[in-house]
């Protein structure tokens, strides 16, 4: 700004005091001679001109400019040499063939702004909040937990950071995430500030099939000192003091093979799979490539590919599935994992069948509890029953529950 206003400039190295507020200050040179002038007064001044400036609608972009550096010369913010020398420039770039694009109105919209439509899986930008304390890069990594909820969050914010928040790295809250609806009942479950979250709109998340693209999201996002990744369903009880191997992958029950799963015949099922194979066949995104490649290879290791069966042939074949409320993502993994599920996701291929692919092709380590670790039909209502502290996680343990104070709490 201040280059704009003067012939030259340099910024002095020593604020100056003034009216009790630091004053900053600039060299400048007029003539032969240098003095030493504000920056904000005048800076500023320029600013509330060029927020007020209009140029007419009906104006081509040339004379828009030209228009502009008449005003600022009659304004003392520009030198007559100064509008000489953006006159002579136009014709220049005119002289090269350049032409001028046309200027857009109100009705104009940008193709790369963020999206608004929360209705719509097409999404370049989104919405998310981080903030973190301040550490020792030398200190022992930690894990990341993100919390996932298939609808937008209104509840239990508060009872999942009180319960975890201070054993990782950080809680990652994911999902569409609205302000405005979250609900807080008492001081014993209401939410902590700051919140870090990821936005997910309703498409993205589509009642839970995708939740998945949780945890790529958070990967892309470059954190650094990250031991690993967990991922959970807001409903999951994890008990943290339960050891595993943080070197690798972690899923309550692996791999279940059930042929025909109910999954397989939705829409994000078989039709989803199809429409990855025929896709990988003219990919020629070099990462994407090479996930695919390790995908196969990872199949092949594990045997459930023989001989001259392919990665292709086997996401065809209607096989298995892993309910997948709760798993780990360790760090060494987790680039494998956000180009594969990605890709995945792409093609709207559902949770409890993505994960499951995955771990296909992956040395993972299981719960000794195992499928016991999730509740199903009347079971869930017996969850304090059969809870253990043995267990890794526990699933569905609805948080709404504890939401007035009662004998819910105390169980």
């Amino acid at each position: 700004m201040v280059a704009f206003l003067y012939d030259s400039s340099g910024f002095d190295g020593m604020p100056k005091y003034k009216m009790g507020r630091i004053e900053a200050v600039a060299a400048v040179k007029e003539g032969n001679k240098w003095i030493v002038v504000t920056i904000y007064e005048d800076s500023g001044k320029m600013i509330e001109f060029l927020h007020k400036w209009k140029c007419s609608k009906r104006a081509s972009l040339e004379k828009c400019i030209l228009k502009l550096t008449k005003d600022l010369v009659e304004n003392n913010f520009l030198g007559q040499q100064d509008a000489n020398l953006m006159g002579m420039f136009l014709e220049d770039l005119k002289a090269m063939g350049f032409e001028f694009p046309d200027l857009v109105d109100e009705n104009y919209v940008d193709p790369y702004a963020p999206s608004i439509d929360e209705t719509s899986k097409s999404v370049n930008c989104r919405r998310v909040n981080l903030e973190f304390d301040l550490i020792n890069p030398k200190e022992d990594e930690k894990p990341v937990l993100i919390v996932a909820n298939n609808y937008p969050w209104k509840y239990g914010i508060g009872l999942i950071q009180r319960l975890y928040q201070p054993y990782f790295a950080s809680i990652i809250f994911c999902g569409s995430w609205y302000p405005d609806q979250i609900e807080d009942e008492d001081n014993f479950t209401s939410t902590i500030h700051p919140v870090n979250y990821i936005h997910m709109n309703p498409a993205e998340m589509t009642r839970g099939y995708f939740g998945y693209h949780c945890l790529t999201l958070v990967k892309e996002m470059g954190l650094s000192n990250v031991e690993g990744y967990f991922f959970m369903a807001d409903d999951t009880v994890f008990n943290l003091w339960q050891r595993i191997d943080y070197s690798r992958v972690h899923h309550l029950h692996g791999y279940l093979s059930e042929l025909n799963c109910v999954f397989w015949d939705r829409e994000n099922g078989l039709k989803a799979a199809k429409s990855i194979v025929e896709s990988i066949k003219n990919n020629n995104d070099s990462k994407i490539i090479k996930a695919w490649k390790r995908f196969e290879n990872g199949l092949t290791r594990y045997r459930y590919i023989k001989g001259n069966e392919t990665a292709e042939d086997e996401m065809l074949k209607k096989r298995g599935k892993s309910i997948s409320d709760f798993f780990y993502i360790p760090t060494s993994e987790s680039d494998y994992y956000a180009t594969l599920m990605r890709f995945f996701y792409e093609h709207e291929f559902f949770h409890e069948l993505a994960v499951n692919a995955f771990l296909k092709s992956v040395n993972h380590q299981t719960s000794l509890v195992g499928w016991d670790s999730y509740l199903w039909r009347e079971k869930r209502f017996l969850w304090d029953k059969l809870y253990s502290k043995d267990m890794v996680g526990m699933h569905p343990v609805k948080i709404s529950m504890f939401r007035k104070p009662g004998k819910q709490r105390r169980k």
